[in-house]
C-alpha cells in the first residue's frame, strides 16, 4: 500500500488518540504519580495495577553530531485502558538480556534502559532445592524469585526460567545434577513441573509463561562437574548422544505442562551445538570427536518425539573476536567460513533444516545466548562487541527468531558482559542501548539485497520513517548510492556519519540509516 494512502488515517488516528490521552492523563492522580520510584530505584505494584508502558524510543531528527533518543522511563497507563496499552508490541519483539535476576543487584534497572521485552534469568529454578525428598515442596526457597517476578511484570517485562538440576533420588547418573533424569522419575519430575506452573504460571499473579527445560543438554557427564550450570545429558556412548532420552522425557513432562496451563510455552533448553557432524571434520572444522558426536544430540531428540512435544527450541551462539579478519570476528565453533560472521546464520539453519527433516519447519526457535567473546579485555573486544550487537540481531529478525537474549549483564568470563561487575556501562552495553531505541518499536520488512557486498534488514518505524542495519558482507569497505528518500545515517553508538554527496561507505561494524517512504 502507498504510504500516503496512510496520511488521512493517520492523522484521524492521531486526533483520536491525543483527545484519549488528554482524558486519560487527568484520570491519573497526584497519588499515583507521587509513587513513581526515584531512577534506578524499582517498585513492586500491586497485581491488580496495569502495568506501566515503555515510551516508543522515537529518534528526534535533529542538527546534532549525535542521534537523540527518547526517554526510557516509564509512565503509569491510564486505568482506563490497560489492555490497549499493554498489548502495544511490536510484531517481532525480540530483544532480551539475561541477568542473574530482576532486582537492582542483577542489574534489572540498566537493562531496562535497553527497550528489552524479554528477560532471562539465569539464576536457575533448581529443582533438587525445592524438591529434595521426592513430594516434599519447599517453595520457601523460592521467596526471592517471587518479589523478583513481580518486579518484572510491574514494568512489562516477558520472564524466562530455567529449570534444571536433579535432585539425589531421581539422578540418572549420580552424583550429576545437571545429567538426565531416572527414567522411572520421569513422573516425578511431571509432578514437579505441574506444581510450578500452577503455583507461577499464566493464570497466577506472576503471568509467568516461558519455561526453559535443561541448560546446554547436549553436554556429557563427565566432561563436565556433577553441579555444571550447563549440561549434561549428552552420552558418548549413544549414538545420538543422549538425545532420544532427552526426548522421551519430554514425551511424559509436556502434555502434564500443558493440561496444567495451556498457555506454557516449554522450551528445550539452549543447545551449545558445538559442531555440524554431518559436514565438519575433526580436527579441522571440529575439535574433537566428543563435540563432533554432540551435534547428534538435536536429531535424537526429534527421534524420540520431541518435536511433538515442545512449543520452541533454543540455541546458543557466540561470537569470537579475531582481529585477522576483515569482519573482526568468526564464530566460536567454527560455524562460519574464513570470511567470519556471528555463526547465527549457519546454526540456526542448521536446526531448522533437522526441524524440515523431521516434519516441524514451523517450530518457533529462539537464541537465549548471544555475544562476543574475547580472550583479553582489550579495546578491541569491546568495539567489535559492539559491532556485534546490531548486527546479530539485526540477523535474528532476519531468521524469523521468537528471541534473541544477549547474555549478560554482568559477566567477566571472557569479556562479554554489558556492564562491568562495578556496573560501568561498557562499549556494548552503549551499543544495545542505541540499537533498542531503534528496533523496540519496529515492524520487520525484509532483507536489504539491492546492494553487491552488502547484507543487512530493513524495518517499518513509523507510517512515514524506515530503517536499515547494514555491514560489509566480507569486511570490506563497499561504497553505496543513497537513495533519495535518505534522512540521515549514524554509527553503532548514535553518532550521526558524514555523507559525499549521495554515497556512504559501508564496512565491517553495522551503520543504521533512516528513510522516508518515497512520494511515489
Amino acid at each position: 500500500m502507498d504510504p500516503r494512502n496512510y496520511r488521512f488515517s493517520f492523522v484521524i488516528l492521531g486526533i483520536v488518540v491525543a483527545t484519549v490521552l488528554l482524558a486519560g492523563c487527568a484520570a491519573v492522580t497526584t497519588d499515583t504519580l507521587a509513587t513513581r520510584p526515584p531512577a534506578g530505584q524499582l517498585t513492586v505494584l500491586p497485581v491488580d495495577t496495569p502495568a506501566p508502558t515503555p515510551i516508543p524510543n522515537y529518534t528526534d531528527l535533529t542538527d546534532g553530531g549525535q542521534v537523540s533518543f527518547g526517554p526510557t522511563d516509564t509512565v503509569p497507563s491510564p486505568t482506563f485502558m490497560p489492555h490497549l496499552m499493554r498489548d502495544f508490541r511490536p510484531q517481532a519483539p525480540l530483544l532480551g538480556v539475561a541477568m542473574e535476576g530482576f532486582m537492582d543487584a542483577g542489574a534489572f534497572p540498566q537493562a531496562l534502559e535497553l527497550g528489552i521485552r524479554f528477560g532471562r534469568r539465569w539464576r536457575d529454578i533448581a529443582w533438587r532445592d525445592v524438591e529434595p525428598q521426592q513430594g516434599s515442596y519447599q517453595w520457601g526457597v523460592l521467596a526471592q524469585l517471587e518479589t523478583e517476578l513481580k518486579n518484572a511484570r510491574s514494568v512489562g517485562v516477558t520472564p524466562i526460567l530455567n529449570v534444571q538440576m536433579t535432585p539425589d533420588w531421581a539422578q540418572g547418573v549420580p552424583p550429576y545434577s545437571c545429567g538426565p533424569i531416572r527414567r522411572d522419575k520421569f513422573d516425578a519430575f511431571a509432578d514437579f513441573m505441574v506444581q510450578l506452573v500452577q503455583r507461577y504460571g499464566s493464570t497466577t499473579e506472576y503471568n509467568v509463561r516461558y519455561w526453559q527445560i535443561a541448560n546446554e543438554p547436549d553436554v556429557a557427564v563427565g566432561i563436565v562437574p556433577p553441579d555444571s550450570v550447563f549440561g549434561c545429558w549428552g552420552d558418548l556412548n549413544d549414538p545420538y548422544y543422549g538425545g532420544k532420552y532427552f526426548g522421551e522425557m519430554l514425551q511424559v513432562v509436556y502434555p502434564r505442562i500443558k493440561a496444567a496451563d495451556p498457555n506454557a510455552v516449554v522450551v528445550m533448553g539452549g543447545l551449545l551445538l558445538e559442531c555440524d557432524p554431518y559436514t565438519m571434520t575433526v580436527p579441522e572444522t571440529c575439535q574433537n570427536d566428543e563435540r563432533l558426536k554432540s551435534g547428534y544430540f538435536l536429531e535424537g531428540v526429534l527421534i524420540g518425539k520431541g518435536a511433538e512435544n515442545i512449543d520452541m527450541i533454543d540455541i546458543h551462539n557466540y561470537g569470537l573476536l579475531d582481529m585477522t579478519l576483515a569482519a573482526r570476528m568468526t564464530d566460536y565453533y567454527n560455524w562460519v567460513g574464513p570470511q567470519g560472521g556471528t555463526g547465527l546464520t549457519e546454526k540456526v539453519g542448521f536446526a531448522r533444516r533437522l526441524l524440515e527433516q523431521y516434519g516441524r519447519p514451523d517450530l518457533p526457535i529462539m537464541v537465549s545466548e548471544v555475544a562476543l567473546k574475547c580472550e583479553e579485555p582489550s579495546d578491541d573486544c569491546q568495539e567489535v562487541g559492539a559491532a556485534y550487537i546490531p548486527r546479530a540481531y539485526a540477523e535474528g529478525y532476519g531468521l524469523n527468531l521468537t528471541a534473541l537474549i544477549y547474555y549478560a549483564m554482568i559477566t567477566e568470563f571472557k569479556y562479554k558482559g554489558l556492564l562491568l561487575e562495578d556496573f560501568t556501562p561498557k562499549k556494548q552495553f552503549e551499543a544495545y542501548k542505541v540499537m533498542g531505541s531503534q528496533l523496540s518499536w519496529v515492524e520487520h520488512v525484509g532483507a536489504v539485497t539491492q546492494f553487491d557486498g552488502i547484507d543487512g534488514q530493513e524495518f517499518k518505524q513509523s507510517f512515514v520513517r524506515r530503517l536499515w542495519i547494514l555491514w560489509s558482507k566480507d569486511g570490506q569497505d563497499h561504497t553505496i548510492t543513497l537513495p533519495t528518500d535518505f534522512v540521515r545515517a549514524f554509527d553503532k553508538y548514535g553518532n550521526v556519519l558524514p555523507t559525499t554527496g549521495n554515497e556512504l561507505t559501508i564496512g565491517w561494524s553495522p551503520v543504521y540509516i533512516q528513510l522516508m517512504y518515497a512520494n511515489e
